[in-house]
């Protein structure tokens, strides 16, 4: 799968964060065929043949590092770098 991680972040009207998605390897079109909470506020994306793909960010304001690392580690996933989570923002109110 290619590409590298990629955040997206919506936002309320206010500026507040509203949800986050994290993209395992690019923004590249691949679908989610089911998904499971791993943790409160994480919700992991997989594939129909069970490779994860993204991770959805409940409470963006509470998400570190080393939780969403300490999950991709029990999934057998690489782990993400601060770099990675140089969010782009995305339109208010369009999560």
């Amino acid at each position: 799968m290619p590409g590298g991680p990629y955040l997206e972040i919506s936002y309320y009207e206010d500026g507040r964060p509203m949800i986050a998605y994290l993209y395992l390897h690019g923004k590249n079109g691949i679908k989610s065929a089911k998904n499971r909470q791993v943790a409160p506020g994480y919700v992991l994306d997989f594939t129909a043949d069970g490779h994860v793909i993204g991770v959805e960010l409940l409470y963006p304001d509470e998400v570190t590092l080393e939780a969403i690392n300490q999950i991709l580690q029990q999934f057998g996933e690489a782990p993400i770098t601060k770099s990675d989570l140089g969010a782009r923002r995305a339109m208010p109110g369009t999560a």
